[in-house]
């Protein structure tokens, strides 16, 4: 299994979660080993193959149902030609279109102080397990209709929901998948994690400015050689890749919440030359900003 990388989570705008349904012929090519600050409530709705939450690696089925704590590191890929090792027939022997639903939260999501209050004292005990990552057994079909209604709703609807929903699985039987023996020799160290997560909120905060790598680099305290290793060796991508991908990431809100002009968005991105950004939106969104707009209201 290949190093794990920091995948970068971004809300939609009037959104303090993340919810995806998302399908793929083939998992492999579509969930590589990743981890990131956030909760992730993943639910297999169709594939077969191996689940590597830490150092756990397990066969999963449909209706697999995990929660992986913040920073740890997680993928599920689906079975091309193993199916008939587990008793499956030969038919079944082939990819799997794999379809699957994801819901991800910081901690801030839910109300501080919530370890002393009575009524999170189950969630609360929950996430706190999820460091290890949680599988949940015995699921009942209730809490798959639960996950399905959450799509169908929006705002403070969604979030109660949400809310309701984390009430309801910390009250089922989940078993740990992770060692502690993880821990001591994970190579994705704390302090590696904690970088990260400082240079992407510098990017987040600054987006709108000139941001240099000589800069970042003198925040994580290395020389911008040292930097650029690290980054690229954590992230799978280059400082200025990720740059690009959150100032994209932070256009596609702006014009999916506002009647902001495409050359005004621009500005507020960092991009002095309109022509330049919308070269970079069409390389991340396969459209230019307009038509992106345009989906947004068509749909």
């Amino acid at each position: 299994m290949q190093h794990p990388q920091l995948e970068l989570v971004s809300y939609n705008t009037g959104s303090s979660f993340q919810l995806m349904r998302r399908r793929a012929t083939n998992f492999r090519d579509d969930h590589q080993l990743h981890f990131h600050p956030q909760y992730e409530l993943t639910w297999i709705i169709n594939s077969a193959g191996l689940r590597y939450v830490g150092d756990s690696v397990e066969y999963y089925q449909a209706n697999d149902l995990v929660l992986c704590g913040p920073d740890l590191p997680h993928c599920w890929q689906n079975n091309t030609v193993s199916h008939a090792q587990h008793g499956e027939s030969q038919d079944s022997a082939r990819t799997d279109a794999a379809e699957w639903f994801t819901i991800q939260f910081d901690t801030s999501l839910l109300p501080a102080g919530m370890e002393d209050m009575a009524e999170f004292q189950g969630i609360a005990g929950m996430l706190r397990q999820s460091a290890y990552g949680l599988q949940f057994t015995g699921v009942p079909a209730e809490i798959f209709s639960q996950l399905n209604g959450l799509e169908a709703e929006s705002g403070l609807t969604r979030y109660t929901r949400l809310l309701t929903l984390l009430a309801s699985l910390s009250g089922l039987k989940a078993r740990t998948l992770v060692t502690a023996d993880f821990f001591e020799y994970n190579t994705v160290s704390q302090a590696s994690v904690n970088t990260l997560n400082k240079v992407h909120q510098h990017i987040k905060t600054h987006f709108a400015s000139a941001l240099s790598q000589s800069e970042v680099a003198a925040l994580s305290g290395m020389t911008p050689t040292a930097f650029s290793r690290f980054y690229k060796s954590a992230t799978g991508r280059t400082f200025s890749a990720m740059v690009k991908l959150i100032r994209i990431n932070e256009a596609c809100k702006m014009l999916a919440g506002s009647s902001l002009p495409v050359t005004t968005i621009a500005l507020n991105c960092g991009y002095q030359h309109t022509s330049h950004f919308i070269s970079q939106f069409k390389d991340i969104k396969g459209m230019t900003p307009a038509a992106y707009r345009a989906h947004l209201q068509y749909n």
